[in-house]
């Protein structure tokens, strides 16, 4: 009975070893996880930060005129191409880039869903997801939030992988000058992308 006894003492004892041992393993486990998701997301990013300044200096160069020149468009040209009454086309800005987005007239044309981006630099829209006046003009550009860089990472993605949204200019204003040269914002806005 005694050596019964001690058997069933030694057992709770040997199931909380047992217990410690199998949480430990699973507390390595879940570190070592953790540890291989950030470098994944580190990379990603990384990854991303490259794959945006590619597409901000490849959207540069497809903008060029065949002599080598960037077209660089001014806001009032850029305000007539709303696609009123179904007509003309429809164009919009997005980080100082102009898009050519008739293919998309049914989101971006009068009275469609994203009509409020037409003929407009968009990019405060975009970077804050709000959709009036106001809240496009109140971002930061140089102090961007997390949610704003998100969403100009996402925008910037979605336009770049658009091939029916032609990128034909840069849009002369606080990501461009006269020149079609980047300025020191868009420089600043690029470098919180990373």
């Amino acid at each position: 009975t005694v050596k019964y006894t001690a058997h069933k003492l030694q057992q709770p004892q040997q199931l909380h070893r047992n217990t410690i041992t199998t949480y430990s393993l699973y507390a390595i486990s879940t570190n070592k996880i953790y540890i291989i998701m950030k470098i994944i997301q580190r990379l990603t990013t990384s990854i991303l930060l490259v794959f945006l300044m590619t597409v901000v200096g490849a959207s540069a160069q497809d903008a060029s005129c065949a002599d080598g020149d960037v077209r660089v468009i001014q806001m009032s040209e850029l305000q007539t191409k709303a696609g009123a009454d179904g007509e003309g086309d429809v164009w919009i800005s997005f980080l100082g880039l102009v898009y050519d987005v008739t293919a998309g007239r049914r989101f971006y044309g009068e009275g469609a869903p994203y009509s409020v981006f037409a003929a407009k630099d968009a990019t405060g829209s975009l970077a804050s997801g709000k959709f009036d006046e106001e809240s496009a003009n109140a971002v930061n550009y140089a102090e961007l939030k997390k949610d704003e860089v998100d969403g100009l990472k996402h925008w910037t993605g979605f336009y770049a992988g658009k091939e029916e949204y032609v990128q034909i200019g840069v849009l002369e204003g606080k990501f461009y000058d006269a020149k079609g040269a980047a300025t020191d914002l868009l420089t600043g806005v690029l470098e919180q992308l990373q």
